[in-house]
């Protein structure tokens, strides 16, 4: 395995048979996946020890937050580079409407408990 750490120069590089070259992007494909792998462990792990800490009334705010939000700002950015005028501003008002209804609809919003939660997480990190 060490043959594959050390690096090698050009000309080394222009000797080797195809063989050989399949199995290096072999090995280096198998460690990118295997990188994205924990990068994609680490992520949900995280997720899953926010949602676990989280208290249960502020759970339906958090999801809001975390998802709806996100693709909420993603589809404004969008929106503004495709269209304009009219359209422009009746497809941003129905994105509005569709970002604060469920503010208003979700059921035992506890907007300050969430916050006090937020505040209280991350003085325990300190």
């Amino acid at each position: 395995m060490t043959e594959f750490r050390r690096k090698i120069s050009e000309e080394e590089i222009l000797r080797l048979s195809e063989a050989q070259v399949q199995k290096i992007e072999r090995v280096n494909n198998s460690a990118a996946r295997s990188e994205q792998a924990e990068a994609n462990k680490e992520s949900q792990q995280k997720l899953r020890i926010l949602f676990e800490r989280a208290p249960e009334e502020t759970l339906p705010f958090l999801v809001y937050c975390i998802y709806v939000a996100a693709a909420g700002l993603s589809s404004f950015f969008y929106l503004i580079s495709k269209f304009e005028g009219t359209n422009l501003y009746i497809l941003l008002g129905i994105l509005i409407l569709i970002l604060v209804l469920p503010i208003i609809i979700l059921p035992k919003l506890h907007i300050r408990k969430f916050f006090s939660w937020i505040f209280k997480l991350k003085k325990s990190e300190q």
